[in-house]
């Protein structure tokens, strides 16, 4: 009995071990994400798409699905930010349109103040 016991906690550790190893894989060094960090074309043409989501959500005016981004640059917080230019919209405020992304390339916000 004594020796199934000791087996059972010894296999008991080892699975705990596993378990602990495949939890701490595929942590990233920056915490914003999963994935493989994308260059700036990558991430100007995900940006581009997500655009063209939201405005089919109706959740921006039609005009913005032709638009290009107009600069990709990374921020000190570790993510990025694409700007696109807007010239069809007539209220100032609503030009430039800012999109937050990930390193990696998933969507985090868009607004019009850049903030």
């Amino acid at each position: 009995m004594r020796k199934i016991t000791f087996c059972l906690m010894i296999m008991m550790m080892f699975a705990l071990t596993a378990v602990s190893a495949q939890a701490a894989g595929g942590h990233d060094d920056h915490g914003h994400g999963h994935g493989v960090e994308l260059n700036k074309g990558q991430i100007q043409a995900k940006a581009s798409g997500l655009v063209a989501k939201i405005v089919e959500k109706g959740q921006l005016d039609p005009s913005w699905k032709q638009i290009k981004p107009q600069k990709a640059k990374e921020t000190r917080n570790h993510t990025w930010l694409v700007t696109f230019v807007n010239p069809e919209i007539k209220e100032s405020d609503k030009k430039t349109l800012y999109m937050f992304l990930t390193l990696s390339g998933e969507y985090l916000a868009a607004n019009f103040t850049g903030k």
